[in-house]
């Protein structure tokens, strides 16, 4: 039984890192460093040694950024962790996390669309934010639910594009799955107009 050689949680294409020849013993350095160079504003968190919860194929933590956002009286935060996956058989590929939290719940972005994490997300929280600051105003509450969802709608999107802006300067060579297998394997081939007409059409993308 095979199995794709690329996993992405967040990115929108596979920005593939690969040493042909792996003979460089400074690549993973060089990549880091490439990484960190690129992410202005962000915090370096490369030597935290933090990787991502997932058994199969988790993510080195390189840079980290944060972004609060107040309204009534509540402090919400926007958070972005971009870094190095490794491929299952070789090279590796870079990829994002995306996530919001207030002081009481959170949520990941994991594949989702900002629209879908930050309406889960509102709805997740909105009991206790309606109770602790607007529980004596039904009609208010209603109001500044919608005003919220949009606000933290349009800084998850921002913390996204930043992402992929990044993560598109540091690497040349961005593919795409065109296929799977019944046995698990995978096709990958460079990003084109007719590769991803090709993603979309096995729904793959």
């Amino acid at each position: 039984m095979s199995t794709p050689n690329f996993r992405k949680n967040n990115a929108n294409d596979f920005y593939v890192l690969y040493d042909p020849e792996e003979e460089n013993p400074w690549f993973y350095e060089d990549i880091c460093e490439n990484l960190i160079a690129n992410a202005e504003g962000w915090d370096n968190i490369s030597k935290n040694d933090i990787w991502s919860p997932e058994r199969h194929l988790p993510m080195h933590s390189i840079v980290r950024k944060k972004n609060f956002i107040s309204f009534g009286g509540m402090t919400f935060t926007v958070s972005a962790e971009i870094g190095i996956r490794s491929g299952y058989y070789s090279g590796a590929n870079l990829d994002y996390e995306v996530s919001i939290a207030s002081d009481w719940c959170g949520g990941d972005l994991d594949g989702d669309d900002a629209a879908n994490l930050v309406e889960a997300f509102v709805e997740d929280c909105y009991d206790d934010y309606e109770y602790e600051r607007w529980g004596w105003n039904a009609g208010l509450a209603s109001m500044l639910k919608k005003k919220l969802t949009s606000r933290l709608c349009k800084a998850v999107q921002n913390m996204v594009d930043e992402c992929e802006k990044i993560c598109q300067r540091c690497c040349d060579d961005e593919y795409v799955c065109t296929g799977i297998f019944s046995n698990g394997e995978a096709v990958y081939e460079k990003k084109s107009p007719r590769s991803e007409l090709k993603a979309i059409a096995n729904g793959t993308k």
